[in-house]
Protein backbone atom coordinates (compact mmCIF):
# COMPACT_ATOMS: atom_id res chain seq x y z
CA UNK A 1 0.00 0.00 0.00
CA UNK A 2 0.95 3.80 -0.51
CA UNK A 3 -0.37 6.96 0.61
CA UNK A 4 0.56 10.25 -0.98
CA UNK A 5 0.00 13.57 0.13
CA UNK A 6 -0.54 16.70 -1.47
CA UNK A 7 -1.42 20.63 -0.87
CA UNK A 8 -2.71 23.33 -3.08
CA UNK A 9 -4.27 26.72 -2.46
CA UNK A 10 -7.67 24.87 -1.29
CA UNK A 11 -7.39 21.43 -0.46
CA UNK A 12 -5.54 18.83 0.68
CA UNK A 13 -5.56 15.10 -1.39
CA UNK A 14 -4.63 11.67 0.09
CA UNK A 15 -4.30 9.82 -2.75
CA UNK A 16 -4.45 5.61 -1.46
CA UNK A 17 -2.85 2.85 -3.77
CA UNK A 18 -2.65 -0.67 -2.81
CA UNK A 19 -1.59 -3.91 -5.47
CA UNK A 20 -4.12 -5.86 -4.79
CA UNK A 21 -6.70 -7.77 -7.07
CA UNK A 22 -8.70 -5.03 -7.78
CA UNK A 23 -12.34 -3.89 -8.42
CA UNK A 24 -14.42 -5.64 -10.60
CA UNK A 25 -15.85 -3.37 -13.36
CA UNK A 26 -19.80 -4.28 -12.50
CA UNK A 27 -19.14 -3.33 -9.29
CA UNK A 28 -17.08 -0.15 -9.42
CA UNK A 29 -20.40 1.64 -9.44
CA UNK A 30 -21.89 -0.15 -6.37
CA UNK A 31 -18.95 0.11 -4.24
CA UNK A 32 -19.96 3.22 -2.10
CA UNK A 33 -23.67 1.93 -1.97
CA UNK A 34 -24.92 0.86 1.84
CA UNK A 35 -25.01 -2.49 2.33
CA UNK A 36 -22.63 -2.76 -0.66
CA UNK A 37 -20.01 -6.13 -0.27
CA UNK A 38 -18.14 -8.68 -1.69
CA UNK A 39 -17.28 -10.51 1.42
CA UNK A 40 -18.61 -13.19 3.04
CA UNK A 41 -18.64 -11.57 6.18
CA UNK A 42 -18.84 -8.37 5.28
CA UNK A 43 -21.27 -5.49 5.76
CA UNK A 44 -20.93 -3.12 3.31
CA UNK A 45 -20.59 0.05 5.61
CA UNK A 46 -16.86 1.30 5.15
CA UNK A 47 -16.62 3.02 1.86
CA UNK A 48 -20.58 4.23 2.78
CA UNK A 49 -19.51 5.62 5.88
CA UNK A 50 -16.01 6.54 4.85
CA UNK A 51 -17.91 8.73 1.64
CA UNK A 52 -20.64 10.25 3.74
CA UNK A 53 -18.67 11.61 6.32
CA UNK A 54 -15.93 12.85 3.87
CA UNK A 55 -18.46 14.66 2.01
CA UNK A 56 -20.41 15.95 5.31
CA UNK A 57 -17.08 18.56 5.17
CA UNK A 58 -17.61 18.86 2.13
CA UNK A 59 -14.75 16.65 0.60
CA UNK A 60 -14.96 14.61 -1.86
CA UNK A 61 -13.75 9.90 -2.65
CA UNK A 62 -13.05 8.99 -5.73
CA UNK A 63 -12.75 5.86 -7.38
CA UNK A 64 -9.49 6.82 -9.57
CA UNK A 65 -8.23 3.49 -11.12
CA UNK A 66 -8.81 0.03 -10.36
CA UNK A 67 -7.23 -3.53 -12.33
CA UNK A 68 -5.49 -6.93 -11.82
CA UNK A 69 -2.39 -4.25 -10.66
CA UNK A 70 -4.62 -2.90 -7.89
CA UNK A 71 -6.78 0.16 -7.11
CA UNK A 72 -6.19 3.87 -6.50
CA UNK A 73 -8.68 6.08 -4.20
CA UNK A 74 -8.31 10.05 -3.71
CA UNK A 75 -9.78 11.82 -0.87
CA UNK A 76 -9.99 15.35 -1.37
CA UNK A 77 -10.48 17.75 1.47
CA UNK A 78 -11.21 21.68 1.38
CA UNK A 79 -8.82 23.36 3.77
CA UNK A 80 -9.98 25.11 6.78
CA UNK A 81 -10.45 28.84 6.28
CA UNK A 82 -12.03 30.66 8.91
CA UNK A 83 -13.03 33.51 6.40
CA UNK A 84 -14.32 31.03 3.77
CA UNK A 85 -16.71 28.74 6.12
CA UNK A 86 -17.85 31.60 8.44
Amino acid sequence: MSLYLNQNDESYSLTIEDNGEGIEDQFKSEIFKLNFTTKEKGMGLGLKLAKRFIESINGKILLIKSDTSGTTFEIIIPIYSPDKNA
